[in-house]
């Protein structure tokens, strides 16, 4: 997703709350929203003022840069993990870690309502991403009996999915350029990260380290520059 204004809004999940600083070139001062507790995945618009967070059985949005919160028609249950929004903060996708529930949905309302996707329910998944005007997503997960699976995306703003060439892993994060054309991926498998440049069409490893030759690397987050050529793993 692509930040641009001159005044920027960080927010942050910190131990299920949420924090948010105004300021995030340097990030000197923060203070803790209305939140509720329990958050294990917040988005935002490119403006900073429309916020989305997940909070186990709920979804929860704000229209004031986190000043207040809402809670929306999610139905009950499907343990939400991952969030997603457009630059404009008007389409949503938010995805569930439990397998058999309820798979990918999708708002186009910022929150108000949601839709069930197309995307695989047979499928826990850990994280999902988009471009800037919410039409390509990218979502990776794996079914119930194994820890491993493929790359799924959508061209279509979640309407239809299909799995593509990258190799069947143990995918943990994705991040996208704002066009969605380049996309990122990375997981707790050797090797960790893969990298696409056509909207997941095809993916190529790259030269990541393996500082940690006995265990390898259990990489949980990437990010992307708007441009998709700056990434960073932790």
């Amino acid at each position: 997703m692509i930040v641009k204004p001159k005044h920027l809004l960080l927010i942050l999940a910190v131990w299920g709350s949420l924090f948010g600083a105004l300021n995030p070139v340097f990030a000197q001062t923060w203070t803790q929203t209305s939140a509720p507790s329990g958050a294990d995945a917040v988005a935002s618009s490119a403006d900073g003022t429309k916020l989305v967070a997940v909070v186990n059985n709920w979804i929860y949005v704000s229209t004031n840069s986190g000043t207040s919160w809402t809670s929306n028609s999610v139905p009950l249950g499907p343990f939400f993990k991952s969030v997603t929004s457009s630059a404009d903060g008007t389409k949503l996708v938010t995805a569930s870690i439990v397998v058999g529930i309820c798979g990918i949905y999708t708002s186009t309302n910022s929150g108000v309502s949601w839709q069930q996707t197309s995307a695989p329910t047979n499928y826990g998944w850990n994280a999902v991403a988009s471009s800037a005007d919410g039409t390509k997503l990218v979502a990776v997960g794996s079914p119930a009996d194994t820890y491993v699976g493929p790359i799924y995306t959508s061209m279509d703003s979640g309407t239809t999915w299909v799995s593509n060439s990258a190799p069947i892993l143990a995918w943990n994060a994705v991040a996208s350029s704002a066009d969605g054309t380049k996309l990122v991926a990375a997981g707790s498998s050797q090797p960790a990260i893969y990298t696409s440049t056509n909207s997941g069409t095809t993916w190529v490893s790259n030269c990541i380290p393996d500082l940690l030759s006995e265990y390898g690397l259990y990489w949980q987050s990437v990010a992307s520059s708007a441009d998709g050529t700056k990434l960073v793993a932790a």
